[in-house]
């Protein structure tokens, strides 16, 4: 084992940076059915469209194509003037930096549209793709407001829902875009320099992630707001938890191509933290992003697998005094999902742990690989109840989950003392 000695680490250890588990948030709190989360919605019936509908779709289709092809004339042919073209012009400044892949409304719910003359006011369903980084497309709500001009319709106005910020981060606005291969970071009241220098991290996070778990990653999008978080209330995030957690991540279901993955959170404390801690969380959340799709598994596993790939790349002996205290008195249990949240501080620290020593064994046993190998089998067997872990573990490595809770409890005194 390394040597080392045994320090407290700063309480954000406990999430390192975005990644999402069995639909909840996986900083450090189960969100089972995220407000803001993207569901695979039910199959949209066919609509056929016409007389103002169909206008207005063939507006926006062409809008559409113009985005995607960095057509400034052509989006401009779509926008009327006014108030509402400030922001226009932003969201397809974003678009165009974060680098969409494709774009379509879908307009085929004519029961949120309404025709007053020459305004039409309707709500579309706007399905965007980030290439490479996302596997598929994602859906967010636009209201839009439409004049027709000499016989063309053009967009006066496009509000879109706040609900859904972690879906498309870059509409927000003021927010900037920095790309990385891999990356796409969105940050919101820090300066150009802060940004590229998170991005690097968040990069290399990116990297060690997909060589560790190659052909899981399609990337990360990763969100950073300085002072105004309040759109992360209609995402039901608690902003006090998120900076507790150091950072947090969101499921999102990609129904175009059934994939899973995740967009990161952090909070504003966590941007200009010490580099070392804040790439180790970076790498843990981004490895919550590899690991979307598996959900089954208890969280001391993914939450330990997480904390596993988060230290491979960069050593950080550090773990809290209570662990080290909780394995001198002797540990006979992984904790339960109901507890692995609760409790304090303390709580939460020896739980992670505990969760990262035991993957430390259970690697030790079969290799670097077998902390993600161990998840896919929970998938993939669909082990839910206790009986069946206990029965998952001793078929893979001859201890049940008190085994392997006294073997991660002697392999931290082993390597602290």
């Amino acid at each position: 084992m390394r040597g080392g000695v045994a320090a407290l680490v700063p309480v954000a250890l406990l999430a390192l940076v975005l990644a999402l588990v069995a639909a909840p948030l996986t900083g450090c709190l189960d969100l089972d059915g995220a407000v803001g989360s993207q569901r695979r919605p039910a199959p949209t019936p066919t609509v056929h469209l016409t007389g103002t509908p169909a206008e207005v779709a063939a507006v926006l289709a062409r809008r559409a194509r113009a985005v995607v092809a960095h057509d400034g004339g052509g989006f401009e042919a779509t926008v009327a003037p006014g108030a509402g073209a400030a922001y226009q012009r932003f969201w397809y400044a974003q678009a165009v930096r974060v680098g969409l892949r494709s774009l379509s409304y879908d307009l085929s719910t004519p029961d949120l549209a309404a025709s007053h003359g020459d305004t039409y006011v309707t709500m579309v369903d706007e399905k965007l793709e980030i290439g490479p980084v996302d596997p598929g497309t994602v859906t967010v709500e636009h209201r839009l407001v439409l004049h027709r001009s000499a016989g063309t319709w053009r967009v006066t106005r496009d509000t879109w829902d706040h609900s859904q910020v972690i879906a498309a981060p870059w509409e927000l606005p003021g927010t900037r875009i920095t790309t990385r291969p891999g990356l796409v970071l969105v940050t919101g009241g820090f300066s150009r320099q802060v940004a590229e220098a998170l991005a690097d991290d968040a990069a290399g996070a990116v990297r060690a992630v997909t060589s560790d778990l190659p052909r899981r990653l399609h990337g990360a999008v990763v969100l950073a707001l300085h002072h105004d978080t309040t759109p992360f209330r209609a995402e039901s995030i608690d902003r006090r938890e998120l900076s507790l957690l150091g950072g947090i991540t969101v499921p999102m279901d990609f129904a175009s191509t059934n994939h899973d993955s995740a967009r990161v959170v952090l909070p504003a404390a966590t941007v200009p933290a010490a580099r070392p801690w804040r790439r180790q969380l970076l790498r843990h959340e981004i490895t919550h992003v590899a690991l979307a799709a598996d959900t089954v598994a208890p969280i001391w596993a993914r939450e330990g697998t997480a904390e596993y790939y988060a230290h491979r790349r960069e050593w950080d002996p550090k773990i809290h005094v209570v662990t080290i205290d909780a394995a001198r008195r002797g540990i006979q249990a992984m904790p339960a999902d109901a507890e692995f949240y609760a409790g304090g501080l303390d709580t939460w620290s020896r739980h992670y742990d505990l969760s990262w020593w035991a993957m430390e064994w259970v690697a030790g046993q079969k290799g670097p690989g077998e902390p993600a190998r161990l998840l896919d089998a929970f998938q993939k067997g669909d082990v839910r109840y206790d009986a069946d872990v206990d029965a998952l573990l001793r078929k893979r490595y001859g201890v049940d989950r008190a085994g392997l809770a006294r073997k991660a409890a002697a392999l931290i005194l082993e390597y602290y003392g």
